[in-house]
């Protein structure tokens, strides 16, 4: 299958409806999960905004667009990419679509110098999380959010070394830290439990 796969950039908007209904079929599986993952609700302005400075790398299978991968890379803030939208069609799960597109974002990471790349799922988006793992990203950070209905993993891969991120022991610790204050402060919606409001309370009385 892989060798049948080619793999193109996006170069303007001409792709961007057959994106779409990719995406709306890629995460249908997660809105049976009951996951409200943002893409889900989608429309076409969403996918061009999405693209804006971004590489957007699309796989076909002939003439089908079978997977999709967007990559945005921020030099003015230490030069770190960050991967989204990454879907693949359901006829074409677990035919290493996702990893070949993958592939092309390390690539092109190399080629700009990207320090690193984030990324971040739902929790228990457990194809997700296994397939960033065997990637070689590293869950850092536990975090919730008012668009969502679920935790998220956040997930870095270090590109250049040294960097403490490239220590499994600092990386677990963080994690842990991140995951009571997230579990504390927060829950799944993304909205403040009763410890999280006092905290914040609390916060604001020591603000001049």
């Amino acid at each position: 299958m892989a060798s049948s796969i080619r793999v193109l950039l996006r170069t303007d908007e001409s792709a961007d409806r057959e994106i779409l209904e990719l995406v709306h079929l890629a995460f249908e599986e997660r809105k049976t999960q009951g996951l409200n993952f943002t893409c889900i609700n989608y429309t076409i302005d969403d996918i061009k905004k999405k693209a804006e400075g971004a590489f957007v790398f699309l796989a076909y299978d002939k003439n089908k667009l079978v997977g999709c991968i967007f990559f945005h890379v921020y030099p003015q803030k230490g030069n770190y990419g960050y991967i989204e939208v990454v879907s693949t069609h359901p006829d074409y799960k677990g035919m290493g679509i996702a990893s070949i597109l993958i592939a092309r974002i390390f690539q092109k990471a190399k080629e700009l110098g990207v320090i690193y790349i984030g990324s971040d799922t739902a929790v228990n988006a457990n194809s997700s999380v296994k397939w960033h793992l065997k990637n070689g990203f590293a869950i850092i950070k536990l975090q919730s959010s008012t668009k969502s209905n679920y935790f998220s993993y956040v997930f870095r891969k270090q590109l250049k070394k040294p960097s403490i991120w490239n220590c499994s022991l600092w990386t677990k610790t963080h994690y842990i830290f991140s995951f009571i204050k997230c579990r504390m402060m927060r829950n799944q919606f993304g909205q403040y439990t009763a410890i999280g409001k006092l905290v914040k309370k609390v916060k604001k009385m020591f603000v001049f």
